[in-house]
């Protein structure tokens, strides 16, 4: 769906929350599956990484969904509903 929709305005983010162990697995992943979005590595682990305390991720994977605007329109965006309320936020 990135490919499909980036030029009408989705932008996904990759929030890594492995510890410094899994930088180079990680990467290689994200290579080998040709991820080409930014991703963010704090190499802190789970327990420790300031995004994870800060938006209180208790589970993985944790998918959201944010208007142009930068609101949140939802917090388990996934599976079949996902690409209809792209369409929609993006106003296609």
């Amino acid at each position: 769906m990135y490919t499909q929709y980036h030029d009408s305005g989705l932008e996904v983010i990759g929030i890594c929350l492995d510890d410094a162990s899994a930088r180079v697995r990680t990467q290689q992943l994200l290579k080998n599956h040709g991820v080409n979005w930014p991703q963010r590595f704090e190499g802190v682990g789970f327990s420790t990484d300031a995004y994870r305390l800060l938006y209180v991720i208790n589970s993985l994977p944790t998918v959201w969904l944010l208007d142009k605007q930068g609101i949140v329109v939802d917090s388990n965006a996934r599976g079949e509903k996902l690409e209809p309320m792209i369409r929609k936020y993006l106003g296609l």
